[in-house]
């Protein structure tokens, strides 16, 4: 069942949002949160602190194992338990992480970053967002999910300023690289990264 393509969100510079009309939101709950639904699910975006870290590693290490099976190397990090917890830990460091509850259940991860050292001179552009180790667990892929977190995380940025929202994609993952092409998002650069080359790419 495809989710319903509206949303509220509060937090940092509060906004609403459903079919272009206004709607006033409880300002009461100091926390980024999204919400969208049909009336037969919902689902919540919450930014988490370091101990919710064994959810977020759980749902990369799903997709990880996923993209293994599918011969696409990629994120074999998380293949791994202590390395898997290094990468992480390092998300929280560097950004702000995130969970989608899918009627309470954890079923996604985005971090997003206001700056990035990845992308070299271009990763203090102060026109920009960045976004790392965004996944859907497969039991609930097709349902949308990726996308809103996407045009969420574009909303998320323009409230602190940014019109830019940047990711990185493995080039031999050409369906992941079709995924973002079709969201409007232009490939802007190329980098080596052991071995292993990825595609820079931004909308605004």
């Amino acid at each position: 069942m495809a989710l319903a393509r509206w949303f509220v969100s509060t937090g940092r510079g509060q906004y609403s949002r459903k079919m272009g009309q206004a709607k006033e939101i409880d300002n009461s709950k100091k926390r980024d949160l999204l919400v969208f639904g049909d009336g037969m699910e919902n689902f919540n975006i919450l930014r988490v602190k370091i101990g919710a870290a064994p959810e977020v590693t759980n749902i990369l290490r799903d997709a990880a194992l996923w993209l293994n099976r599918k011969g696409i190397v990629q994120w074999s990090d998380f293949l791994n338990p202590e390395q898997a917890q290094m990468v992480v830990n390092k998300r929280f460091a560097e950004g702000e992480v995130f969970l989608g509850y899918l009627d309470g259940i954890a079923a996604a991860t985005i971090t997003l970053q206001w700056k990035d050292e990845f992308w070299g001179e271009l990763g203090s552009d102060p026109s920009a967002g960045y976004i790392h180790t965004m996944a859907v667990k497969r039991e609930y892929a097709g349902r949308g999910i990726g996308g809103e977190l996407l045009n969420w995380a574009d909303d998320y940025f323009e409230q602190g300023g940014r019109t830019r929202t940047r990711l990185d994609c493995i080039e031999k993952n050409e369906r992941l690289c079709r995924f973002y092409d079709d969201l409007n998002f232009k490939t802007i650069g190329r980098k080596d990264w052991n071995g292993i080359g990825l595609l820079m790419k931004e909308r605004q």
